[in-house]
C-alpha cells in the first residue's frame, strides 16, 4: 500500500468554513479524482496533524465524515482509502458524472436519454407535452435573437422536461445530474454556432421538434430514434 500523496493539496483558497469541513472536502475530492488511490494508507494522526498544522480533533472530525460518506475505512492498522467500487457507491451521481471521461459521458447520455424518451412517449400527460411545447417555443425565440444564455437554459429545461415526463424519479434525478455537468460544454457549443455555423441552431430546433412530434403521437420507437439522432448531432 502506497503512502505517497500530495498532502499539500489539502489546503488552499476556498470559502470560509470550518477547518474540519475543509479537510473533509479536500480529501474527498482527492479520492474522487483518483489522486488518493484505492488502498492508500494515510500517515498516522500525529504526522498528519503536524503536516497540516491542525489539531487532532479537527482531523478526527474530518475522518468521521469521510467514514460516514464511504470514502475511507479506519481500523487498528490505520486509515485507508476504500475500493473504487465502494467510493462510487458513496459518491453522488453528479460527482461521478463530473469525474467521467468524455466517452463515458456520451455513452451514458445515449442510454439515459433514449430510454427516457421511450418512457416519456408512453407516460407523458397533456400537461407534460404543453410544458415541453412552451419550452420549445421559447427556445425558438432565443435562437432567433441569438441569446446563447437563454438557449442553454431552455435546452436544459427541454431535456430535463422529457425525463420528468417519464414520471420516474430516478430518470429525473439522473437527468438533472447529467445536465448540471454539461452546462459549460453546451454554452461553448451555442457560442460556436452563433459565431461560426448557425445551421447548428436550426438542426437543434428541428431535432427537438422531431422528438416532440414522436411524444405527441406516443410513438416510443420514433421518440427513441429521434433522441438518438439528436445526441449524435450534439456530440460531434
Amino acid at each position: 500500500m502506497t503512502r505517497q500523496a500530495p498532502l499539500d493539496e489539502l489546503f488552499g483558497s476556498g470559502p470560509k468554513q470550518s477547518m474540519s469541513d475543509q479537510v473533509y472536502e479536500r480529501i474527498r475530492d482527492m479520492i474522487a479524482s483518483g489522486r488518493l488511490a484505492e488502498g492508500y494508507a494515510f500517515p498516522n494522526e500525529t504526522e498528519m496533524c503536524q503536516q497540516m498544522r491542525i489539531g487532532r480533533s479537527t482531523l478526527r472530525e474530518a475522518y468521521k465524515q469521510l467514514v460516514l460518506a464511504g470514502y475511507i475505512t479506519r481500523t487498528k492498522r490505520g486509515t485507508f482509502v476504500n475500493s473504487r467500487e465502494a467510493v462510487l457507491e458513496a459518491m453522488p451521481l453528479k460527482a461521478v458524472v463530473e469525474e467521467s471521461s468524455a466517452e463515458e459521458f456520451r455513452e451514458f447520455r445515449h442510454m439515459l436519454e433514449q430510454q427516457a424518451s421511450t418512457l416519456a412517449a408512453a407516460h407523458a400527460t397533456k400537461e407534460d407535452l404543453a410544458e415541453l411545447e412552451s419550452v420549445q417555443a421559447q427556445l425558438v425565440g432565443a435562437r432567433d435573437t441569438l441569446d446563447v444564455n437563454a438557449m442553454m437554459r431552455l435546452d436544459k429545461a427541454f431535456h430535463v422536461g422529457i425525463a420528468g415526463a417519464t414520471h420516474n424519479q430516478l430518470f429525473t434525478a439522473s437527468m438533472r445530474a447529467v445536465s448540471a455537468v454539461w452546462n459549460a460544454q453546451v454554452l461553448r457549443n451555442f457560442e460556436h454556432a452563433v459565431e461560426v455555423d448557425r445551421s447548428i441552431l436550426q438542426a437543434m430546433v428541428a431535432d427537438h421538434e422531431a422528438i416532440l412530434q414522436a411524444l405527441r403521437g406516443h410513438d416510443a420507437e420514433a421518440a427513441r430514434e429521434a433522441m438518438r439522432r439528436h445526441i449524435a448531432h450534439v456530440s460531434l
